[in-house]
């Protein structure tokens, strides 16, 4: 398996793109190498889900540097950087599932597990943690496609809020944050997507004009219009709050 980064040197038209590729062969040890991450300074990262270990890459000196979890089936999979520099992490296959802080200059993994305030009966337990990211706050927004929810947690505190919709199974992927601090995400399992009230945790829910499209990853530009995939049409999604469009 290789890391590779493309630099694109310039491009004039679309038939003409200079492009450079340069591979590096990561670590025999790194099994399933997942969702890189590019630092602030320039590193690259990345959760290896089938050893479960969190792994840096230096492209100045071409160094990896591993981080074994304390959990051997923990999974990593989503993987964010923090304003003070930690690696967080969602843990896919641990049971129960968490999410991970790694500090980089002490190698100290602490785990959180992802635990319901109250849970109803007959609900399933939190499972699947799967990706992640902060907002302005420096909250954590998460999706949980294998309990299907939405998570919030506030890293000062440990404190975990999760959220159903009340439409089933609407599978939660990927998440985003726009920016006025609202969270967006796609749902996989069925023709939607949807926001999270930061606050309250209330989900709101937009249904896609085709009934066979299903979203997957999910962005926000600066003006907040929403962008999401869609794997399975093979088209490419824009959503505009403002109107209600698609």
């Amino acid at each position: 398996v290789f890391l590779m980064i493309v630099a694109i040197a310039g491009v004039s038209v679309a038939a003409d793109v200079n492009v450079k590729i340069k591979t590096w062969k990561i670590p025999s040890s790194s099994h399933y190498p997942h969702d890189p991450l590019v630092a602030r300074d320039g590193s690259i990262w990345y959760g290896a889900r089938f050893s479960s270990t969190i792994i840096r890459f230096d492209p100045k000196t071409e160094q990896f540097k591993e981080w074994r979890t304390n959990i051997s089936t923990s999974g990593p999979h989503g993987i964010v950087e923090a304003k003070d520099g930690t690696i967080w992490f969602t843990a896919i296959d641990a049971k129960p599932t968490y999410i991970g802080r790694l500090d980089p200059k002490t190698g100290e993994i602490k785990e959180y597990i992802v635990r319901e305030k109250a849970k109803a009966a007959g609900d399933p337990e939190p499972e699947g943690a799967h990706t992640l990211i902060f907002d302005q706050k420096g909250t954590i927004f998460f999706t949980l496609p294998g309990s299907d929810e939405v998570g919030r947690l506030i890293p000062s505190t440990g404190e975990f809020v999760l959220a159903k919709s009340v439409q089933r199974k609407i599978t939660p992927y990927g998440i985003t944050v726009n920016s006025k601090g609202i969270p967006w995400f796609t749902m996989l399992g069925t023709n939607k997507i949807g926001s999270v009230d930061p606050e309250t945790m209330a989900i709101h829910t937009y249904t896609i004009p085709d009934p066979d499209a299903r979203s997957r990853r999910i962005v926000t530009t600066p003006d907040d219009v929403v962008w999401f995939t869609d794997p399975g049409r093979g088209t490419l999604g824009r959503f505009d709050p403002k109107t209600g469009k698609f």
